[in-house]
């Protein structure tokens, strides 16, 4: 299987996550006890793929680039194309994507028809408990945040490196963390699922 998801991955130059601080009565507004933000953070829109045979390309938008239904066909057809190919070559696969607008556009069902993809669907567009790529994701930006990047092409390079440097153990990991995942959604009975 293939998951594939736009994520604003990093947030350059403020707090990009939590993080427990302790202090001391009358310490609340010191300097060691505040954590900066942004009001608006520097935002990179990632594309991925990946499979339990490891990831596939990464593609990381242009700045100020929304994803349309033009520029999903774009990357399918450039980075999920030559991902499955490389993959699998003949073999049976199925593609997941969620239920934003840009996978739901009927001229991409019929292009993902057209190259005989087969899609696993319908999908919620909000299911991170069902979509393994959250938690690649997720792994991703902890590497990355790691390093501290201080410029966006900083965060972009280390994007593809850490991208790159994901195992094929840890993707094939996640695919078969799955059953796990549904039979937890299934005695939740929809609710919640920590992922």
């Amino acid at each position: 299987m293939s998951f594939s998801l736009t994520n604003p991955l990093s947030k350059l130059f403020g707090a990009s996550g939590k993080k427990l601080v302790r202090r001391r009565q009358g310490e609340r507004y010191h300097q060691s006890c505040v954590m900066p933000t942004v009001k608006h953070p520097e935002t990179v829109h990632v594309w991925g793929c990946f499979s339990a045979k490891g990831v596939g390309s990464l593609t990381i938008l242009p700045k100020n680039t929304a994803m349309n239904k033009e520029w999903y066909q774009h990357i399918l057809r450039e980075q999920l194309l030559p991902t499955f190919q490389e993959q699998f070559g003949d073999e049976l696969c199925l593609f997941l994507h969620d239920g934003a607008p840009c996978h739901k556009a009927k001229v991409i069902t019929k292009w993902l028809g057209e190259q005989n993809i087969d899609i696993l669907s319908p999908w919620p567009g909000n299911s991170p408990d069902l979509n393994p790529i959250e938690n690649l994701w997720s792994i991703l930006k902890r590497q990355v945040d790691k390093q501290k990047p201080t410029n966006s092409d900083k965060l972009q390079a280390l994007i593809m490196q850490e991208w790159a440097a994901i195992s094929q153990d840890v993707a094939q990991r996640l695919i078969e963390s799955m059953p796990g995942w549904i039979a937890e959604v299934l005695k939740k009975k929809g609710q919640h699922c920590k992922y």
